[in-house]
């Protein structure tokens, strides 16, 4: 009993120190913990609300975006199926989403031709993150 006592007691002082560690972080050095909140703010600034975008991790930009679709088939199993045929693109193009936005290097769920041929980095003002990037359609 008094292993698990000890046992307990360490990782309540490892749990505190990690916490108190982003605190500072997040609060005191005005570093914010999440990258998609700083999409989510890009997005606003950068798009209008009728414009669709999409995004893997979409749950952040989803929340305060009501112009978000889920890409990754946790929120919707209709693009689940079309995952699950590496078929992502006809599901975006089927939605006329027009951007793609989300942790750089998950452009690599589409099929490399079909992102090389209909989509371009946005020109625009970057992603102040570190980590994500945004794509929008290539008008033809």
């Amino acid at each position: 009993i008094n292993s698990n006592k000890n046992l307990l007691r360490t990782y309540l002082a490892i749990s505190f120190i990690f916490f108190s560690v982003q605190f500072f972080f997040v609060f005191m050095e005005g570093e914010v913990a999440n990258s998609h909140a700083i999409s989510a703010r890009f997005i606003k600034d950068n798009f209008s609300d009728t414009t669709r975008i999409g995004g893997l991790q979409s749950g952040t930009i989803g929340y305060f975006n009501s112009n978000v679709f889920n890409l990754d088939g946790k929120l919707d199993p209709e693009v689940l199926r079309y995952l699950k045929k590496d078929k992502l693109h006809e599901f975006v193009d089927k939605r006329k989403i027009d951007v793609f936005i989300d942790w750089r290097g998950l452009e690599r769920a589409f099929d490399s031709t079909y992102f090389k041929n209909n989509w371009q980095e946005f020109k625009g003002a970057k992603i102040n993150n570190d980590t994500s990037s945004c794509f929008v359609r290539i008008i033809k």
